[in-house]
């Protein structure tokens, strides 16, 4: 009960010292509960491990509570990591859409005022640039906007063969590969959307006031 009595500063403690850490953060919830959003998500985790009667006699609250206080902690540890796993997914997603960077969007855009002009009937609509990318690059498709390679999928494989000078079998592989790049970016951006829901669904079941700022 010592603990309880003293003015104990948590960054003076050896952090290594896990039995140590979790009394110190326990007599810290004792002398005001509210001390709990000065805590890390270290300290959550450390507090969440502890045994539910341990805690409570050291925290001097009945049990329930004591379950519900951990319940609480480790509702945003999960919280915390779903962001972090849906920023990682928002990261690949943009790095998929702007493989090339800054300067070949500008580029794009410029070259996208000068389109292929149709000749009898079998040139496509697509700009030099896309026509470009299709024909010198390795993996077209990662090198390509979402509108893109929509256009691309949406063109007529027969004019696409002439533009590109490829065979029509070519030309089919070629689309199939852009579908299958847009459909993949499209469950991407799903998957960071369902996340996003799923977070902002649990921070609003939350009690306020124990949410770290």
């Amino acid at each position: 009960m010592w603990l309880a009595q003293e003015s104990i500063e948590v960054d003076d403690v050896d952090s290594s010292n896990a039995l140590l850490r979790w009394k110190v953060l326990a007599a810290q919830l004792k002398q005001n509960l509210s001390n709990i959003i000065l805590f890390s998500e270290s300290d959550f985790q450390i507090l969440v491990d502890v045994p539910t009667e341990e805690l409570s006699r050291e925290i001097d609250i009945p049990v329930k509570k004591t379950e519900m206080l951990k319940d609480t902690l480790q509702g945003l540890l999960d919280r915390r990591e779903e962001e972090r796993q849906s920023k990682e997914l928002l990261q690949l997603y943009l790095k998929a859409v702007n493989t090339d960077g800054t300067e070949e969007a500008m580029m794009d855009e410029t070259d996208s005022k000068v389109c292929t002009q149709g000749e009898s009937g079998k040139r496509t609509q697509l700009c030099s640039r896309v026509l470009a990318i299709l024909q010198e690059k390795k993996s077209p498709y990662l090198s390509l906007s979402n509108a893109q390679l929509e256009a691309v999928c949406a063109e007529d494989p027969d004019a696409l063969s002439v533009d590109l000078n490829q065979k029509l079998e070519v030309v089919h592989s070629l689309q199939a590969e852009c579908a299958r790049e847009l459909q993949k970016r499209y469950e991407q951006l799903q998957c960071i959307n369902s996340l996003s829901s799923a977070s902002q669904a649990k921070r609003q079941n939350l009690p306020s006031g124990w949410e770290k700022k």
